[in-house]
């Protein structure tokens, strides 16, 4: 989204082993003053692939779960109706946060499980 000229904050969590993942994203243009990091390792996915294509994922969830809802919900209390909300299911709270659309009306729309569509890896 930040090659498509857009304005992105994300909202999350690393340990005190992510800084490299800190320092990747703001030199991707990301506002990173909402990622919070903790006295616990960063989450991370390991992604075992057959020869076939058929994959098998193994996640630690470290300090994805480790984010308080207090946190996400005082991070995403200044999103507008002109915001997208883009979500993936590796954190404790993105229901909560998808609810935001719902109990506020007029803030952001909600993209749940973009990752598949936006091939955030290209």
């Amino acid at each position: 989204m930040v090659k498509a000229v857009a304005d992105v904050v994300h909202l999350g969590a690393v340990g005190m082993d992510g800084q490299w993942l800190l320092d990747r994203l703001v030199c991707l243009g990301v506002d990173v003053a909402a990622i919070e990091q903790l006295d616990c390792p960063s989450g991370h996915g390991i992604i075992s692939v057959a020869a076939d294509g058929e994959n098998a994922i193994t996640l630690f969830q470290g300090a994805n779960v480790a984010l308080g809802l207090d946190r996400i919900q005082a991070a995403l209390g200044g999103i507008s109706a002109q915001d997208w909300l883009a979500l993936q299911n590796e954190t404790l709270h993105q229901r909560a946060a998808a609810a935001l659309k719902v109990t506020r009306p007029g803030t952001a729309d909600v993209i749940p499980d973009l990752v598949e569509v936006m091939a955030p890896n290209d």
